[in-house]
């Protein structure tokens, strides 16, 4: 089904049930790394955790063979990102897309669990019969669990080095600090792109370490000004997203799910 820095996933039969799955399974490279394997749990324990329709399931993990793997729901859709090789899929859809993603950072999030990779490959759209899309987030691989026992840098956020740089926010990049709002200017993004076929700014690990201070950042080009026909509101909600200033961010994913419905309205 798909490849990732680590991992590969394979359409599976239960052959005993009759029952698909996609099998996430890392790569004999990796399966020998404690530390990696332990990343493996993480997941199957932060998805777990939270319990949400808009992410993927986890049903089972498991060791073999010098690899870990984790049985995850299989679900008939296709990666954000494959719809916007195509181009950008406009507003309408993208405010349904930042409705049902801000929804799932809200429980995920009330849980303790900060997903840290937000991007079009971890969005999954699954068709639904209205002619709409169901949202599934996927790979929580890097997730942070605050206030977990949990120790090392595999857990603290302080591994950041397989983070996709378009996505993550300025703080992580430029200071190594991860909280919830680290999720929503990442969502920011998101939307920026998923609406205008563009990314806001050019990502900060490409900037000298001098001009990351968020003094140095510029903000990006409005979103109305390169999508015309974008709501003032939600405008004002991608820029308020991609404060480079955590506190200038909405509070929450629930702040943020709210205002969303308020356009939708």
């Amino acid at each position: 089904l798909g490849e990732g820095k680590m991992a590969d996933v394979y359409l599976a039969r239960h052959v005993l049930i009759d029952r698909l799955s996609a099998i996430k399974v890392l790569r004999p490279g990796f399966g020998g790394d404690l530390n990696v394997r332990r990343r493996f749990l993480q997941e199957a324990k932060a998805v777990n955790r939270i319990n949400h329709p808009n992410i993927v399931e986890i049903t089972d993990y498991g060791e073999t063979d010098g690899t870990a793997y984790l049985v995850i729901g299989s679900m008939p859709g296709e990666a954000l990102a494959r719809h916007l090789a195509q181009g950008p899929v406009g507003f309408t859809r993208a405010l349904q897309i930042g409705l049902q993603i801000s929804s799932a950072l809200s429980r995920s999030h009330e849980m303790g669990v900060v997903h840290r990779d937000l991007t079009p490959a971890n969005v999954l759209l699954v068709p639904r019969r209205d002619g709409g899309d169901l949202v599934k987030l996927t790979d929580f691989g890097v997730a942070r669990m605050l206030h977990s026992t949990v120790t090392g840098p595999t857990y603290t956020g302080s591994n950041d080095a397989g983070l996709a740089p378009n996505y993550t926010a300025p703080e992580v990049v430029a200071l190594g600090t991860v909280d919830p709002r680290s999720d929503l200017y990442s969502l920011g993004v998101l939307l920026y792109e998923t609406t205008s076929g563009r990314l806001p700014r050019q990502p900060l690990s490409g900037v000298p370490a001098d001009a990351r201070a968020p003094s140095s950042i510029k903000p990006p080009a409005r979103l109305a000004d390169v999508a015309p026909g974008v709501p003032p509101l939600f405008d004002e909600i991608v820029s308020t997203l991609l404060a480079v200033d955590p506190d200038d961010r909405p509070r929450d994913a629930f702040e943020t799910f709210e205002m969303l419905r308020r356009v939708a309205e």
